[in-house]
């Protein structure tokens, strides 16, 4: 062969071996995915969005869709992780919203969706999808976690001391965690910071009517009254919480007979309203009608101290001394476990071998059968053999099948 056919030959078959390069490089992703199980292929995905590489996570993600059955429940799932590792938080949610309530990762994407509409600073989806979470899988524990935190900045009490009670029957609970649970009873937060938060919530949806609501009470307690009414002002006129803040804010600027007339427009099975209704009563002197609308207000939450304190007032000064004197001694053991709950908040409240017993014995005290339970239920982690918690856990299990 001659020496210029040689060179032609070596020319042509480089050329060859040089375009099979090129196209293996270019087809690799897809050859080297090729091979692989829909499984493995999900889990390669999961490693690469972990090591962030998103480039890997694409090319995985496009492999899965066009190897796996379109039924796959995990495809919807896989394309919405990619697209919130990218960044894309809002695209994320059409993915999660057409998995379906029978889908085995339900839960769970209802869950990511609650985190995704709660950075977006949307409260009322995310509530919403959390819920759904729970109704999914009812021994979720994230979903507890976060509405607790939405709960907790709207001041929505009962809602707070409802999910701690689940939360207690299905995960372990921290000293922290039970500490954080009676402040539910009573604590108020930073209205300025309330302000803050409910005011950055209400930009993105006004409809937020928690979120309003919150916004009022802590601008009426900041003592500013013509912006907390401008805050209520998108509301139905018939709304129970609103008509109890514009009432209180006419109280503060002496105007009953405006309060009264905001007061006969509400329900009466609604508690600030009830207690609205009881003061202004005891100011007129119309003690019944004072003793009634306390009542009300403790058949809605029968642990308030300032309904249990109105209430002894009311009937103390009814001569009804025997009763009165039933109300005082509760009103009197609120305050004792108030103060056993500020032990808790010091930073070495933890140390304190005696705390969570006095706590727990404080809460059964005076009715508070979840807390006192949970108190009892981490002395018993901590010593399983300790008598005086397993015999109450007993003893409170026996006696409220369902604790308030």
């Amino acid at each position: 062969m001659s020496k210029t056919r040689k060179i032609k030959t070596y020319l042509v078959s480089a050329g060859v071996i040089g375009g099979t390069c090129l196209i293996l490089v270019w087809f690799w992703p897809v050859l080297t995915t090729a091979a692989r199980t829909d499984d493995q292929i999900a889990l390669e995905f999961d490693q690469a969005l972990v090591t962030k590489n998103l480039g890997q996570a694409e090319r995985l993600a496009r492999q899965f869709q066009r190897q796996a059955q379109a039924i796959d429940p995990r495809l919807p799932l896989i394309q919405a992780r990619l697209l919130i590792a990218e960044g894309r938080e809002a695209e994320a949610l059409k993915p999660l919203g057409s998995i379906s309530d029978q889908s085995p990762f339900a839960a769970s994407a209802r869950l990511l969706s609650g985190q995704l509409y709660l950075k977006m600073n949307r409260l009322v989806p995310a509530e919403k999808a959390y819920l759904d979470a729970i109704r999914l899988d009812p021994a979720i524990v994230q979903a507890r976690r976060e509405l607790i935190y939405i709960y907790g900045i709207q001041l929505r009490r009962r809602e707070l001391r409802t999910i701690f009670n689940q939360l207690s029957t299905i995960a372990p609970m921290t000293f922290q965690n039970v500490f954080h649970w009676c402040l539910t009873r009573g604590n108020e937060w930073d209205p300025e910071e309330i302000v803050s938060d409910m005011t950055k919530f209400l930009a993105v949806d006004p409809d937020d009517r928690w979120s309003r609501i919150a916004l009022a009470r802590s601008l009426k307690k900041l003592v500013k009254l013509d912006e907390a009414e401008q805050a209520l002002k998108p509301l139905a006129e018939t709304d129970p919480d609103a008509l109890a803040i514009k009432a209180q804010i006419a109280v503060d600027r002496n105007d009953p007979d405006q309060a009264r007339a905001l007061l006969a427009k509400g329900v009466e099975d609604h508690f600030d309203l009830a207690i609205m209704r009881a003061q202004i009563a005891l100011t007129d002197g119309n003690l019944a009608e004072a003793t009634r609308h306390f009542q009300i207000a403790l058949k809605n939450d029968p642990d308030n101290r300032d309904a249990v304190v109105g209430l002894a007032r009311s009937l103390a000064a009814r001569g009804l001394k025997t009763e009165a004197r039933e109300w005082q001694e509760k009103a009197t053991k609120l305050d004792r476990l108030s103060s056993l709950i500020q032990e808790a908040a010091r930073p070495t409240a933890t140390l304190d071998g005696t705390l969570p017993k006095r706590l727990a014995e404080g809460c059964e005290s005076v009715g508070h059968i979840s807390e006192a339970k949970a108190w009892w239920g981490l002395i018993a982690a901590r010593d399983p053999l300790n008598q005086d918690a397993q015999q109450a856990l007993y003893r409170l299990g026996k006696s409220h099948q369902q604790a308030p």
